[in-house]
């Protein structure tokens, strides 16, 4: 049979030769049109108009609303624009066949300006994924869902200056987004906004590279990642580096966000009721920085940040009541910090070490231990905000709106007395002539009384 066969090939040769008259229709009646666009109807075969209007330097190739059954592999070219009628409403359906849409350059020549709009892309048994995209320049993803692909919804592959708005990517067997580095080629300068991923078997959004590979220079705006089996936002791989999260929102995944890459950038981003940790900084990553996010609800911890070089500045923790801020820091006081033991700033070059003081007041007062933290470990201290969790002595008697700073025991706050500087205000009373008292307070900016 030539290629001009229909999406659905009737099994009698009558059915065939009426597909046949079909589609030289649609040849004579739009090949002069070709370079303004084509309608395709359900059951007209989809690569055939993409054909058409690449001969005469690419357009406008639109799907008509219904559900488009195809068995054949659509492959799209430069300057193409593919378009549907509606996410709900104009369907590419390939019935779990191993088929997809691919859009496939080089490393020498990438495909300018290819375009997928407008519809949903569903049960492609590519293991894949359903759009498999390398290679390409300013191409443009806009309000398309991705559902129930044997591979991930949509994979990017070494691409450059491209955009993905709107789009959903739900139920597939991989990833719901999938970056991929190539060190051929650099894979930067993009965005995904407004997108979100539910219920896929591996991450929610995935950035992977190969050896010398880069992924840098793009962004995730107001996605949101939920329910999937991995992780929500996964940044796993060698050397990637410059992403940007802001607004995002991660729930119900294991991890909320896996970071393992360098100088990425969270701000405003929330992660909660995931089944380990809700913003996970691993050793292999350098130099990241959360500003105004918040987690809570997640089973192991809030925020777990294994590099010291990471700043997690005017987080939410596990509390709304007020914002804190928190900096990850290097406990070099010769034993274990505990959660509520006040700690003063070392004096070291890299301005990231702790220790702790038998000073009355002491004026290098700087935070308060948010979690265990092992000698030469680091880990957490609060700065800025409310806690349940700070120690204290009541031997001189401690009233709600008192100013605390240190105390003669290690570890410990006390009512602070002219001349001290001061690190927190007590919401809560201590009178007991002893240092076992674990008070409310609001930690603030060390201050003189």
């Amino acid at each position: 049979m030539p290629d001009i066969t229909p999406s659905v090939i009737p099994k009698k040769a009558r059915g065939e030769v009426r597909t046949q008259r079909r589609n030289r229709k649609l040849t004579r009646t739009n090949r002069a049109l070709a370079s303004k666009g084509i309608l395709v109807n359900p059951g007209e075969n989809i690569q055939f108009a993409i054909d058409q209007v690449d001969k005469n330097g690419g357009g406008v190739v639109t799907l008509v609303s219904g559900t488009h059954l195809v068995d054949y592999n659509i492959t799209l070219p430069a300057y193409v624009n593919l378009s549907g009628e509606g996410l709900d409403t104009t369907i590419i359906n390939f019935d779990d066949a191993n088929f997809n849409i691919s859009i496939k350059g080089t490393a020498g020549t990438l495909i300018e300006s290819p375009t997928i709009k407008n519809m949903t892309i569903e049960e492609s048994g590519n293991t894949t994924a359903a759009v498999d995209v390398t290679y390409t320049n300013y191409m443009r993803i806009d309000n398309v869902r991705f559902s129930d692909n044997a591979g991930s919804g949509l994979k990017i592959t070494a691409s450059q200056q491209y955009t993905v708005f709107a789009c959903v990517s739900d139920n597939n067997q991989l990833d719901g987004f999938e970056l991929v580095g190539d060190a051929t080629q650099n894979h930067n300068i993009f965005g995904y906004y407004n997108c979100s991923a539910d219920s896929n078997t591996r991450n929610g959004f995935s950035i992977t590279t190969a050896v010398g590979a880069i992924v840098a220079y793009g962004g995730f705006y107001s996605c949101v990642s939920s329910s999937n089996t991995v992780d929500g936002f996964e940044f796993a791989g060698a050397i990637e580096t410059n992403i940007e999260c802001f607004g995002c929102y991660s729930s119900s995944n294991v991890n909320g966000y896996d970071i393992n890459t360098n100088e990425n950038v969270f701000v405003g981003c929330m992660a909660e009721n995931n089944s380990q940790d809700g913003f996970e900084v691993d050793t292999t990553s350098q130099q990241n920085t959360l500003i105004g996010c918040k987690a809570e609800s997640n089973t192991t911890t809030d925020f777990s940040a294994a590099d010291t070089r990471t700043n997690i500045s005017e987080t939410i923790k596990g509390s709304t009541k007020t914002e804190q801020a928190v900096r990850y820091m290097k406990n070099t006081s010769g034993g274990s910090l505990a959660e509520g033991d006040v700690v003063t700033l070392k004096a070291a070059a890299g301005g990231n070490e702790v220790t702790t003081t038998t000073s009355q007041g002491d004026d290098l007062v700087f935070g308060m231990a948010m979690e265990t933290i092992t000698n030469n470990g680091s880990g957490h201290i609060l700065l800025e905000g409310y806690t349940t969790k700070l120690k204290a002595d009541g031997t001189t008697d401690i009233a709600i709106g008192d100013y605390l700073g240190t105390f003669t025991t290690a570890g410990i706050a006390m009512k602070a007395a002219a001349g001290d500087m001061a690190i927190a205000i007590a919401l809560e009373a201590y009178t007991t002539n002893d240092s076992n008292g674990i008070i409310d307070a609001l930690l603030v900016t060390p201050r003189k009384i």
